[in-house]
């Protein structure tokens, strides 16, 4: 008797250790009988994701009855899935100079201008000054909406400044530059 109920409770060890390993990972086939049962494993592997949205097109048009720099700000959305909701920001030019400043062309002509970002919206000081291509840390992603919830929450501040200064000596026309800003989680 202790011979059979030996290999009886090693054949029940084999088969529940045969059963947790169907669950990890292997799917199993039902026995034939009243009732079948088989086991399918599902798993997801979600990585770290961003997404940048709520941005727009931004238009100057210099008045020159209108002493100052030319200044517009944006508020967008910054959105992962990383519990710490930090990331990097890099917003580069299409016309970037040697010394990778921003660069409006047009006419033959440049003009350079600023791009300045702060990691919270409707931010009117303590921004930080970007150079084209160079990562800055940003925090305060939201991490619950990839759309932020619409405007009213919106995470960060984008904003460009043409100075005066850098306007007297152009010609008229138009003067252009694309911006490209990529967000990568940390």
């Amino acid at each position: 008797m202790n011979v059979l109920h030996q290999t009886v409770s090693g054949v029940l060890l084999c088969g529940l250790a045969a059963n947790v390993l169907a669950a990890e990972g292997t799917a199993t086939d039902g026995q034939l009988g009243p009732t079948s049962r088989g086991t399918v494993p599902v798993e997801l592997s979600m990585p770290t994701v961003v997404q940048i949205s709520g941005l727009a097109s931004v238009s100057f048009t210099y008045d020159p009855n209108t002493r100052g720099d030319l200044s517009k700000s944006q508020n967008f959305c910054i959105y992962t899935n990383n519990e710490n909701a930090q990331y990097d920001i890099n917003v580069a030019s299409g016309n970037p100079s040697a010394a990778n400043k921003f660069q409006l062309e047009g006419n033959g002509k440049t003009i350079i201008y600023d791009v300045l970002y702060a990691a919270v919206k409707n931010a009117t000081d303590n921004l930080t000054t970007l150079t084209s291509g160079t990562d800055v840390a940003g925090t305060g992603a939201n991490t619950t909406q990839m759309d932020c919830g619409g405007a009213s929450g919106d995470v960060a501040t984008l904003k460009l400044v043409i100075p005066e200064a850098n306007l007297w000596a152009v010609p008229r026309g138009t003067y252009n530059d694309v911006l490209t800003l990529t967000v990568t989680a940390k």
